[in-house]
């Protein structure tokens, strides 16, 4: 289970809006209370979508992206435990793409933004985690509210 507060929530949602119709990304930074496999995230940081290739489809994360990401998380006391992007004009699932690039014991917090008919918008938020062994993640339960 991911719990994440309607603020970061809200944040996540415009984040996807202002990149549309390119993917945005982030970390999320929080805790994992193992004894309850819970993941709590506490803070985002958006980060640059640095895909060399096609940013409507996919995304990458500059190395110094990802090591300002784990510093930030020191610095706030917690820890990097995962990522959030969009998928536009899309579902929300975990993609062949995300499976290859995933990193095991994360999670990923996936917003579908839709903006074919008007204005961009979230329609849907989820939850994934790449299990240990590296098997495809199935939608975990993703608690949205005050925490």
């Amino acid at each position: 289970m991911t719990t994440l507060p309607a603020t970061l929530s809200t944040e996540i949602a415009a984040h996807g809006q202002r990149t549309y119709p390119e993917e945005c990304v982030g970390a999320l930074i929080g805790s994992l209370d193992r004894d309850a496999a819970t993941f709590v995230v506490d803070q985002l940081l958006p980060l640059d979508n640095d895909s060399a290739g096609s940013g409507r489809r996919e995304f990458s994360i500059d190395p110094r992206d990802y090591l300002r990401a784990e510093r930030a998380a020191d610095a706030a006391g917690k820890r990097l435990i995962g990522f959030y992007h969009s998928h536009p004009d899309a579902a929300v699932y975990f993609s062949e793409t995300d499976l290859r690039f995933a990193q095991p014991n994360f999670v990923y917090i996936i917003v579908s933004i839709q903006g074919q008919d008007g204005p961009p918008r979230a329609v849907d938020t989820g939850a994934f985690v790449l299990a240990a062994s590296g098997a495809a993640s199935s939608r975990e339960e993703l608690s949205i509210g005050e925490t």
